[in-house]
C-alpha cells in the first residue's frame, strides 16, 4: 500500500487535506487540537497588540490635549472633572499662572468629598496631572493612587 502524503503541517495547522480513502479519526482529531492552539496564540497576539495601540492612540490623543489646552490656559481659569464619582461631590483645577521645573503650568486641583460637602481638599497639582486624573476611568482611585 503506498503511504500517504501527510494531511496538514504541525508547524502551520490551517488546512487539513481530507482523503476519504486514508481518513485517520486520530490524526484529524490531533489537527483539530492543534489549530485550536494556534487560532488562541493568534487571539491573545492580535488582543496584545491592539491594546497596545489602543493605550498609545490615547496617550497621542492626551497629549494633544494637553499641548492645545496649555497654550490656552490663563491664570484663573477654572477646570473641572464633570462626570459621577462616588467619592467626590466635584474636583475642579485652577491655573495659578506659574510653571514648575519642567515649564508644566502649574495651578490648584479642589476635591469636594461626599458627606455632606464637609471635607475639602487642596492640592498643588500641574494642568497635565489634572487632565491625567479627569481622563482616568475613576476619579476616587485615581486620587487615592495618585494624588493623596
Amino acid at each position: 500500500m503506498a503511504r500517504a502524503l501527510p494531511r496538514w503541517d504541525s508547524s502551520n495547522p490551517t488546512t487539513y487535506r481530507y482523503d476519504w480513502k486514508n481518513y485517520d479519526p486520530q490524526d484529524y482529531a490531533k489537527f483539530k487540537e492543534a489549530r485550536q492552539a494556534a487560532d488562541q496564540r493568534r487571539q491573545d497576539k492580535a488582543e496584545r497588540d491592539l491594546a497596545k495601540t489602543m493605550k498609545d492612540v490615547g496617550q497621542s490623543i492626551k497629549d494633544k490635549i494637553k499641548e492645545e489646552l496649555g497654550d490656552a490656559v490663563k491664570p484663573g481659569d477654572v477646570l473641572t472633572i464633570d462626570k459621577p464619582s462616588t467619592c467626590f461631590k466635584s474636583v475642579s483645577w485652577e491655573a495659578t499662572g506659574e510653571e514648575d521645573d519642567d515649564g508644566e503650568i502649574e495651578g490648584v486641583a479642589t476635591g469636594i468629598f461626599h458627606r455632606g460637602g464637609a471635607l475639602v481638599y487642596d492640592y498643588q497639582m500641574t494642568l497635565s496631572d489634572f487632565l491625567d486624573w479627569s481622563a482616568d476611568e475613576s476619579t476616587g482611585s485615581y486620587f487615592n493612587e495618585n494624588v493623596r
